[in-house]
């Protein structure tokens, strides 16, 4: 048996950066300071996968992601496409309990990374917990048979590309993210959710001139999604 998996998510970056703790530092001088604060940008992410159950008690999942961004209406970043791809088996234990093991590969602007993926999940009839590594842990609560509400931390990887003459090249930018979510589900295969969350970020950039990394944390970030 077969079941296919479809979803998009949309995702706005909006930052104000206090670099008076880092300026000084060596590695940070020869790159004027307004690269730090890249401009406001917006990323979109469709994601596609398949699930096989040759048996009940064995599944294999294949996912795939395209995440597209741009600043649209300015011309401070190029256009960026970055991938990623899932692949796991997975045992079901019981009717409540499943766990499994796969393959992740991920492109960003600047770093190609291969991670081992890890699912578990144990649930009831109104609660759960779920791990898919390197992408996200959670618990959830049903409200009502089609509601619930979601704890989560997530992960999440996107990259930015400047124009060739700037003296950044791109920014590759991963993202955790802790919150809560509330979601709907609609005539049964449609799925609403929206949330809000307090990012902790890595920013790594690749410069002509120097290679560095830094973080940053936001107050809160918001999110809405549809599967």
């Amino acid at each position: 048996m077969r079941h296919a998996i479809h979803s998009i998510s949309y995702s706005h970056v909006a930052q104000h950066l206090d670099l008076s703790a880092v300026i000084g530092e060596t590695v940070l001088e020869s790159i004027p300071d307004n690269y730090y604060a890249y401009p406001n940008f917006s990323q979109i992410s469709l994601r596609s996968g398949v699930i096989y159950e040759p048996t009940d008690k064995w599944s294999a999942t294949l996912l795939g992601s395209v995440n597209f961004t741009d600043d649209f209406s300015e011309d401070k970043l190029n256009p960026n496409l970055t991938w990623l791809t899932m692949a796991y088996l997975e045992r079901r234990q019981s009717q409540n309990l499943s766990y499994g093991f796969g393959l992740s590969i991920i492109q960003l602007e600047n770093k190609l990374y291969f991670l081992p993926s890890a699912s578990f999940k144990v649930q009831n009839s109104k609660r759960g917990l779920e791990l898919l590594f390197p992408e996200k842990i959670r618990v959830w609560q049903k409200i009502n048979q089609k509601d619930y509400l979601e704890a989560a931390i997530k992960v999440q990887s996107l990259s930015v590309e400047y124009p060739i003459e700037n003296e950044v090249k791109g920014l590759d930018i991963y993202t955790i993210k802790a919150g809560i979510e509330y979601n709907l589900i609609w005539e049964e295969f449609i799925k609403l959710n929206v949330g809000i969350n307090l990012p902790i970020i890595l920013n790594s950039v690749n410069s002509t001139t120097n290679n560095f990394e830094f973080f940053q944390q936001n107050s809160i970030g918001f999110n809405l999604g549809l599967s």
